[in-house]
């Protein structure tokens, strides 16, 4: 088990808000050559109206953090998205939005497959993040507050910001605890 924790991420801007990258796979890709396997990013829309950039071959799984929006891809489905809602999509999808938000993208190319939810750990309370055999990595983003995560036995915090990344797993529970309360973002991927 390869396991990291990233603090620093990029921001760029797009035509509808901003960007900021979380985690790219392999590490040397370009978000800008489309090289990339997975992106992790957050994205801020605001702009009242807005298209998404077009990403050929780029599977998309997007999942409000803040705001509510609502999703049009032109002749597959809308959806109406507030806060942990997730929508799935194609990148080279003609995509329009109403509304402005912060949401969370996981972006795969080729044969990778991901999962992604919100959770939110109420104050003192401890709860498990399963990671099933179907999944080899997994990415906990904490939004705000602060988690606890046993790791082999060990416990590790992750302050607001952080990205736990965990690759080829062979743990299935990982026990969180959060003493003030916090909202994650979990990806899974194989």
């Amino acid at each position: 088990m390869n396991v990291s924790v990233l603090k620093n991420h990029n921001t760029s801007h797009w035509s509808g808000g901003s960007t900021t990258e979380l985690f790219i796979h392999p590490a040397e890709a370009k978000y800008s050559e489309r090289n990339f396997q997975l992106r992790l990013s957050i994205a801020k829309v605001d702009d009242e109206q807005s298209t998404f950039t077009s990403l050929n071959g780029v599977n998309r799984k997007l999942m409000v953090l803040e705001g509510q929006i609502y999703l049009n891809h032109k002749n597959q489905h809308s959806s109406k998205l507030k806060k942990f809602n997730v929508d799935t999509f194609k990148g080279d999808w003609t995509s329009t939005c109403i509304g402005t938000c912060t949401d969370f993208n996981v972006m795969t190319m080729g044969p990778l497959k991901s999962e992604l939810f919100g959770l939110h750990i109420a104050p003192d309370n401890k709860s498990d993040i399963e990671l099933e055999p179907q999944w080899e990595n997994l990415y906990v983003f904490v939004l705000n507050g602060c988690l606890q995560i046993e790791i082999n036995h060990e416990t590790l915090i992750l302050e607001e910001g952080k990205l736990l990344v965990i690759h080829q797993s062979s743990q299935v529970l990982f026990p969180t605890y959060s003493k003030e309360g916090c909202q994650i973002a979990v990806t899974k991927t194989t």
